[in-house]
């Protein structure tokens, strides 16, 4: 049987892109991964926040469809990351409100960061979050706690 040259030109290209994709897919896991070793301690500092960031990045743009957060070997240290920096954000709110300096902002800041990184679910795992509830409380133009998908107080403790 002989194939016509388009032919063969479609099955070459198609074990390329084959290849390509195996190859891209293993570097997306493996700077993922990189990126989370490199996190490191969170500080509240720009160097800190931006290595938390790339690493968040890269782990958001991982293709769901192919399960690779299954093959990020440090996902508990992301998650525990994201945490902080969550965490951080709103103590920040918070020392910008003792100072009266920047808070709206800060507070909106810190909102931001939770709504971005924090899965609903893991919300209350954030051991200063109430912190925000009460900051947005205070800096909402309504005088509501600025989200509609938590209430004021903290859920009782078991």
């Amino acid at each position: 049987m002989k194939l016509k040259k388009s032919t063969i030109v479609l099955i070459v290209l198609a074990v390329i892109f084959l290849g390509l994709s195996v190859v891209s897919t293993k570097y997306s896991v493996t700077r993922t991964i990189t990126a989370i070793d490199e996190i490191g301690d969170m500080k509240l500092n720009d160097d800190s926040i931006d290595r938390f960031k790339k690493a968040a990045e890269y782990y958001q743009a991982l293709d769901p469809n192919q399960n690779l957060e299954e093959k990020i070997t440090n996902l508990k240290t992301y998650k525990e990351a994201r945490l902080n920096y969550a965490r951080l954000m709103i103590k920040q709110a918070s020392l910008a409100d003792k100072k009266q300096d920047g808070a709206a902002d800060a507070v909106k800041e810190a909102r931001e960061a939770v709504d971005t990184y924090v899965p609903a679910d893991e919300k209350w795992n954030i051991e200063n979050y109430q912190d925000l509830l009460d900051l947005e409380a205070t800096y909402s133009s309504d005088g509501g706690s600025g989200s509609s998908d938590d209430a004021g107080e903290a859920p009782p403790m078991c």
